[in-house]
């Protein structure tokens, strides 16, 4: 039989003290090594990772944003190749680390990433008809084949279409996503996650991500609606998100925030008002 695979699981956290640990005998269960990476974490999680043993690696990096990672530098840290990307918010379930190592069994020289489903939680629930229900993520990624990037949705990419594994949804067979934990959370994620993923683009793209923003509201409407008693709260978060981007993107377009405008206006009024 073809040797296993060794996989790293890679674990970017800051205050993760109340999560982390559970994380950790997860990943332990079915990872080679675990890389946490540690951005500057101010709680007891540096001391937790280092109760779980040798196998748990921690690599201390200055603490940034969520969506402004250096993918490329963390994975520098791993002892092997395949690395499975995880969350604090994240849990794969038995079934499709095996069926990711089957894969790796018989292809894995011919793949850059393994696309796995992933199946999203909003506020407590999941919803089918959510714009956040069911989406394929590449969590495992070859480091030195795949192509890595700072760019938000799009940190891991293969060389050639023809190099990406896809493994089925199935209940069992995912890696169960528990996100927008609280409100509060959400707002202050996504006021951050916007401003990042807007200041990643290039003027020309604005107008585009403007036009591509109020579709997706649009688009996502009807399902929505049928989120049972929660779908004004999802339609809220949802808004909220695409809302941000076109703020964000027409304050560029704009000429950026309005301060120094702020400041002209108001040296001319009080002036205008002494010499009067």
């Amino acid at each position: 039989p073809p040797t296993p695979v060794k996989i790293t699981c890679a674990l970017s956290c800051y205050n993760e003290e109340s999560r982390i640990s559970h994380v950790l005998a997860h990943a332990l269960c079915w990872a080679d090594e675990v890389l946490v990476i540690n951005k500057s974490s101010t709680d007891r999680t540096a001391d937790i990772c280092a109760s779980h043993g040798p196998r748990v690696k921690v690599v201390n990096f200055p603490f940034t944003e969520q969506g402004d990672d250096d993918v490329a530098a963390y994975f520098g840290h791993a002892r092997n190749d395949w690395i499975f990307v995880v969350t604090c918010s994240e849990v794969p379930t038995r079934k499709v680390i095996a069926a990711a190592n089957e894969i790796l069994s018989r292809t894995s020289d011919d793949i850059d990433l393994i696309c796995v489903p992933r199946k999203i939680y909003s506020f407590g629930e999941h919803h089918q008809t959510s714009p956040w229900s069911i989406s394929y993520y590449p969590f495992l990624v070859h480091r030195k084949r795949a192509l890595l990037t700072k760019q938000i949705h799009a940190n891991f990419s293969a060389t050639d279409p023809l190099r990406i594994a896809t493994i089925p949804f199935a209940d069992d067979c995912c890696v169960h996503h528990f996100t927008h934990a609280s409100a509060s959370g959400y707002m202050m994620t996504v006021s951050t996650y916007v401003k990042i993923e807007i200041g990643q683009m290039g003027d020309r793209q604005l107008e585009a991500k403007i036009a591509e923003s109020l579709g997706q509201m649009r688009r996502h409407l009807t399902g929505i609606f049928k989120c049972g008693g929660q779908w004004p709260m999802i339609l809220a978060a949802w808004c909220i998100y695409h809302f941000g981007l076109i703020l964000h993107a027409m304050e560029r377009i704009n000429g950026g925030p309005a301060q120094a405008r702020y400041q002209a206006m108001r040296a001319a009024l009080i002036s205008a008002e002494i010499h009067r």
